[in-house]
């Protein structure tokens, strides 16, 4: 078989979403089994749509998805360390991408997570959880989420885990006495 035939054959027996349109056939058949072949991919029934939006029975538990959420997040944190160290930009770039993916399917689920490092902070935020007090730095304008040691984490837009972290907030004479 010629190699266009091959790749067109191949093509037809990948899943329908996976599958690359197939350009117009410039080379003709070699053999008879190849148009045979090529003839019966064609004629396959056509796979059954996807099922609608909406939720499914075999949803993720909530105590499952919270605990991957906050797997995920410290796998993105030494993912963030490793694009800093020198000569793995290249490996810290395709644990990124499958980082992302991870991030990418669980959204499909309905679960997302955040962290909040560098937004900024109030006593008053519902989804961050401040350990201990915030410390004063100067150069700062406003207060601001330093860290968070686990993510906001929700399904299906409610929130169920807080984030959790340290805050900084700007100095003023009146309450710093360092």
């Amino acid at each position: 078989m010629k190699r266009c035939f091959i790749s067109a054959l191949g093509q037809r027996l990948l899943p329908r979403a996976l599958r690359v349109p197939a350009g117009p056939r410039t080379c003709l058949p070699a053999s008879p089994a190849t148009v045979v072949a090529l003839a019966l991919a064609e004629s396959l029934p056509p796979e059954a749509a996807a099922p609608p939006p909406g939720p499914r029975p075999e949803q993720l538990p909530e105590g499952v998805a919270v605990e991957l959420c906050n797997f995920l997040h410290r796998i993105g944190l030494g993912i963030r360390e490793l694009r800093g160290a020198e000569g793995l930009a290249k490996p810290a770039r395709g644990l990124g991408l499958a980082f992302e993916q991870m991030r990418q399917r669980l959204k499909a689920e309905g679960v997302e997570f955040a962290d909040l490092t560098g937004h900024p902070w109030s006593p008053e935020r519902a989804d961050f959880e401040c350990t201990g007090k915030p410390r004063a730095k100067l150069g700062l304008e406003a207060a601001v989420i330093e860290s968070c040691e686990r993510p906001a984490v929700t399904i299906g837009g409610e929130l169920v885990q807080k984030a959790r972290g340290e805050a900084l907030r700007p100095p003023s004479a009146a309450n710093d006495a360092d």
